[in-house]
């Protein structure tokens, strides 16, 4: 069984960056679901923050 420390640490993070919980939720479940590294997993984070223009 995977860890999921990753996962939810990314959620909480762009929930703290803005994006609605279920959106944050879908997309880090759809990396899990694809069986996602937890890089590829991160990479949620900077791609949100260039889609936000920080």
């Amino acid at each position: 069984m995977r860890p999921l420390v990753v996962a939810l640490d990314v959620v909480v993070r762009l929930a703290d960056r803005g994006l609605a919980i279920d959106n944050a939720l879908a997309q880090v479940s759809g990396k899990l679901v694809s069986r996602a590294s937890d890089s590829q997993i991160r990479s949620l984070l900077s791609s949100h923050t260039a889609s936000q223009g920080n």
